[in-house]
């Protein structure tokens, strides 16, 4: 995928999200979400063992990171990312036009 084409997705998926109130500021995001995405930096190793921290803290951290799993693999309660619903919208319709975005779509 082209590297200027994702950097576009992931704004109109970060408008469309704002536009359909599906994020929140950091301290209202449900802390089960929180963990998740806390969960998988520490299968990563980024965030040090043993050590104290705070989860807003470190997902500020990792605000791109987290953006990106928020908007691309975090299943809302439909079973679908917001970036599959942004896709099956007509904002992506109108923003990309006749896009092909089968090819994309994540083996399951």
């Amino acid at each position: 995928m082209n590297p200027s084409f994702f950097a576009q997705l992931k704004e109109k998926v970060a408008e469309y999200a704002l536009k359909k109130g599906l994020i929140k500021p950091i301290e209202k995001v449900d802390t089960r979400i929180k963990g998740k995405f806390l969960l998988s930096l520490a299968f990563h190793r980024l965030i040090p063992k043993r050590e104290p921290f705070h989860g807003d803290t470190v997902i500020m951290e990792h605000i791109e990171m987290f953006l990106n799993w928020y908007f691309f693999e975090m299943e809302l309660k439909k079973g679908k990312t917001i970036a599959e619903l942004y896709v099956k919208s007509r904002e992506f319709k109108r923003d990309f036009g006749s896009v092909n975005v089968k090819k994309w779509r994540r083996k399951r």
